[in-house]
């Protein structure tokens, strides 16, 4: 059974805009008895080297750091050269930890 969100009712995940951030939240729902990946899903950005070593290990969005830099010094270089900079996609990657479960 999910927790109960005292605002709008039941909830069964939560999305965090950092995996620090996340082990923030996954901490206070401990302090309150609810487990992530057990009592609710947790899911978040980042992927930093912690994240697997958290408790469960959280599911997390990896970005390309290094690609992201890259293409952003290219972007500047070509905007100095006053030439038209091009759009650049760089994919982000779920990585599947415990953290996350099927609501149920």
């Amino acid at each position: 059974m999910p927790p109960a969100n005292p605002v709008d009712g039941a909830w069964t995940a939560a999305f965090c805009a950092n995996d620090a951030i996340a082990l923030g939240f996954q901490h206070a729902m401990y302090e309150r008895g609810l487990s992530a990946g057990v009592d609710y899903s947790i899911v978040a950005i980042d992927d930093m080297p912690d994240a697997a070593h958290f408790q469960p290990p959280l599911t997390t969005v990896a970005l390309d750091h290094l690609e992201l830099g890259r293409s952003a010094f290219r972007m500047i270089l070509e905007h100095l050269r006053r030439s038209p900079a091009a759009n650049t996609v760089i994919g982000p990657a779920l990585v599947r930890r415990e953290s996350a479960v099927p609501p149920g």
